[in-house]
């Protein structure tokens, strides 16, 4: 249905709270759209679970917020502000790259 609107990608994290929860169903979800539709995983994915979720899925692309909380915003809650976390991207970057090399 969704290659029939028109849709050429779907983010999702196979309807669990981390792709590689929900990594069986992204499989299969992968498996039945072939090359019709691209899978774009997304979820909890942090370094030290790149490499496993990218093999669980079979997926060969990944969405990622690497983010950090600071400060306190003003206000009721007083969340702070989402900034992005180098640190966390470069660990992202150098876990990734032979992982996509490999496939």
């Amino acid at each position: 249905d969704l290659v029939d609107l028109g849709f050429t990608r779907i983010l999702t994290s196979g309807g669990a709270d981390t792709a590689l929860e929900g990594a069986e169903k992204i499989r299969k979800i992968r498996e039945r759209a072939g090359s019709d539709i691209e899978v774009l995983l997304c979820g909890g994915i942090r370094p030290g679970a790149i490499r496993q979720t990218l093999e669980a899925t079979g997926a060969d692309q990944i969405h990622l917020a690497p983010m950090k909380k600071i400060g306190v915003a003003p206000g009721l809650f007083g969340q702070g502000y989402n900034v992005l976390d180098e640190a966390i991207l470069s660990d992202a970057v150098r876990e990734a790259k032979p992982a996509f090399a490999a496939g």
